[in-house]
């Protein structure tokens, strides 16, 4: 009876470790350990309450994928859910276990793809996340854009914005301004400059319009201004469309019948994303 009892333990125990790649079990989350390539470096608690308390009334219904390392288990995918759970007082939650040769690299990869795909990382993380990939991995912008499913010139944007100084970057991961805002302040030629302007838009409270005419307000450039003078509003509105589609200050300028399109670029990056979507005869529906 006893020895019955000890190989059923046995077997039981066999049968506990043994998981397959693949599979759905359950684990327990003390043994989980963070994915130390997580992209995103700020939480927002009162979103991991909503979900804790969605998963208090209906369980995890997505998987958590886990790599196995040693006696423990690696997060890949799913921190939210992971906090989510250990907040709604779950010890155990299910998991689907993946081949354990993932490296570094692809860790980072599916972390900062499900991230996107959920659309709640910050431009800024999103950042850092990509010149990861590019300063560790040897990535490069287009390598990056076809992982991701973007355009190259989204990539190069988001990456433009590490050039803002750190209290604007902070303000833009916890959303206490638009990504439309940040871009704006980095047309502005140095960090006092966009520092200053930052600042006098927080206190004014402007809107992403706003701000676009402060910034051509206090930009020293004096030919640029004289362009834009005393245009009608069509014409306002036709640089707005412009603005809009090549994500780059646009001036129209109309003399008779004709007229001239003038675009201003503030990298070579710029420049070379507004050559790529001309060629990209699919971007204009042609």
């Amino acid at each position: 009876m006893s020895t019955t009892k000890t190989k059923n333990s046995a077997s039981s125990t066999s049968k506990k470790s043994s998981k397959k790649v693949g599979e759905i079990f359950e684990v327990n989350i003390i043994d989980i350990l963070l994915n130390p390539r997580q992209p995103r470096r700020v939480f927002d608690n009162e979103k991991i309450k909503e979900l804790s308390e969605s998963i208090k009334q209906y369980g995890l219904l997505q998987p958590i994928i886990v790599t196995k390392v040693g006696n423990n288990y690696e997060l890949v995918s799913g921190e939210r859910r992971l906090r989510a759970s250990r907040m709604a007082g779950f010890k155990r939650i299910p998991a689907i276990l993946k081949e354990n040769d993932f490296s570094d690299q692809r860790k980072l990869e599916i972390a900062l793809i499900e991230n996107i795909q959920r659309e709640n990382l910050s431009e800024v993380d999103e950042a850092i996340a990509y010149k990861e990939l590019i300063d560790d991995f040897g990535l490069n912008q287009d390598e990056i854009a076809s992982k991701m499913n973007k355009s190259r010139s989204s990539i190069a944007n988001k990456l433009r914005l590490l050039k803002l100084p750190e209290p604007i970057l902070e303000d833009l991961r916890t959303k206490n301004i638009d990504f439309g805002h940040a871009k704006l302040l980095l047309s502005l030629e140095n960090s006092d400059l966009q520092l200053k302007t930052w600042e006098k838009m927080k206190e004014k409270d402007m809107t992403v319009r706003e701000l676009d005419s402060e910034v051509k307000r206090v930009r020293p450039d004096k030919k640029w201004r004289s362009l834009n003078k005393g245009k009608d509003d069509k014409t306002k509105e036709e640089e707005e469309k412009l603005k809009d589609i090549f994500e780059t200050r646009v001036s129209i300028l109309k003399r008779g019948n004709g007229a001239k399109i003038v675009f201003n670029f503030y990298s070579k990056e710029d420049y070379d994303a507004f050559l790529k979507k001309i060629e990209d005869y699919d971007y204009f529906n042609i």
